[in-house]
């Protein structure tokens, strides 16, 4: 055992770092333990934030409604049954995006996912004309029985 000069720690000098010739004193010790703490804690966030956004998490866009204002009511129904097809394509594959996103972050390296692209804008839009297409129909035509 000698004393440190810096910071009046004692060090063993039989430990590893010692025998590499590495003064290690208490607080060095301590920041590496809190280091490799942080190391689970900021890859975490380098993989989340290296994803694609999930199809829920995306807010509508903003879109222009001239063109379901001259539609009537039957073809207001059938463009809502259109977007709401692109809508479920355009989802499954943002989630697919996201799915490689992490995985590509987790198995690769932690932020490549972020250069793989995804869908949200098309996410974005088909929400808004889909929501649109509902206020546009709700208000002028109305709930329909079968």
């Amino acid at each position: 055992m000698f004393k440190n000069n810096h910071d009046n720690v004692l060090i063993d000098p039989k430990a590893s770092a010692a025998s590499l010739g590495i003064k290690m004193t208490y607080n060095t010790r301590e920041r590496i333990s809190m280091i490799s703490k942080a190391i689970p804690i900021i890859s975490s966030i380098a993989v989340l934030a290296g994803c694609a956004a999930a199809p829920a998490d995306i807010a509508p866009a903003m879109v222009d409604t001239s063109q379901y204002q001259q539609m009537n009511c039957e073809g207001l129904l059938l463009a809502a049954q259109n977007e709401g097809v692109n809508l479920e394509q355009v989802s499954r594959d943002q989630r697919s995006s996201r799915n490689w996103d992490i995985a590509l972050n987790l198995l690769i390296i932690p932020g490549l996912g972020a250069v793989t692209g995804d869908s949200e804008r098309e996410v974005a839009e088909a929400k808004g004309r889909v929501l649109a297409i509902q206020n546009e129909f709700s208000s002028r035509c109305g709930t329909r029985d079968s």
